[in-house]
């Protein structure tokens, strides 16, 4: 994750609405190292936040970080956890946002 990338002021501002905690760096099995970018950890969100993919140059797509994250996906989903992936242009504007929200409105009904 690269925060020069994009600004998390709109996801610190959206949680806030719902009085909801976001989590930076949020460790969500305590005994392994896995850390998700970004959770919401009332509603067991996981963001995950993918640079590189329009350079080549993402570690998520290739040999062992595709296979590192299956594994972090898969704690996640054991855990309890729903991860929704984004690139840093989701948070140039509001994408990202209508994403969550999405998500959001699909899980109260």
């Amino acid at each position: 994750m690269n925060a020069r990338l994009y600004d998390i002021s709109l996801l610190e501002r959206y949680t806030a609405t719902f009085d909801l905690t976001l989590e930076k760096e949020y460790r969500f099995v305590p005994k392994r190292c896995f850390r998700a970018d970004f959770a919401i950890p009332e509603w067991r969100l996981l963001l995950e936040i993918n640079g590189g993919c329009w350079q080549g140059k993402s570690r998520h797509f290739y040999g062992k970080g595709a296979i590192r994250d299956m594994e972090k996906y898969n704690l996640a989903a054991i855990h309890g956890y729903q991860v929704l992936h984004f690139t840093p242009q989701h948070f140039s504007k509001t994408q990202g946002l209508d994403i969550i929200e999405s998500w959001r409105k699909q899980r109260t009904t």
